[in-house]
């Protein structure tokens, strides 16, 4: 898992770099402290716990660059300065020209309904990403890494 946690954690940027080892640090902090007050078979299990710990912390931050990437290069590549709802009003004006094939307006109409789907997800996705960061980064949910107080 060592190798694994090193290779992923090359793929972090460099704040979540930054709180992955503020993470380290703490748990190797917390077995310093107990290791004078445990038996070697409990610090080894904690150590055990505290390892599960990090790798599942490291997960969640990998995981939340990946939302975070998917979000914002949702408008698809070499589209990113069109929003989805400049390209249906674009679509639709095109959709008003009289002189278009009906082919080439069954084609745009079909356009036009999957950017007005891809919108609704985008807009479900941005309400559901606030509260859902919020409830991860804000510090009334942050777990206290204090020295003085035990995890």
């Amino acid at each position: 898992m060592d190798r694994q946690a090193g290779e992923a954690r090359a793929d972090l940027g460099p704040e979540d770099q930054r709180r992955y080892r503020a993470l380290e640090n703490r748990c190797r902090a917390i077995l310093r402290q107990q290791s004078a007050a445990s038996t070697p078979v409990a610090l080894s299990a904690q150590g055990d716990g505290l390892r599960r710990l990090s790798w599942i912390y490291l997960r969640l931050l990998l995981t939340r660059q990946s939302i975070t990437r998917a979000l914002r290069e949702s408008t698809g590549p070499g589209m990113q300065s069109e929003s989805f709802e400049d390209r249906i009003r674009h679509l639709e004006a095109r959709l008003q020209d009289t002189g278009l094939s009906e082919g080439l307006r069954k084609s745009l109409s079909g356009q036009i309904e999957i950017l007005k789907q891809r919108l609704d997800k985008q807009k479900e996705a941005g309400k559901s990403w606030p509260s859902w960061r919020r409830n991860w980064s804000g510090s009334r949910n942050r777990p206290s890494w204090s020295a003085s107080r035990p995890c």
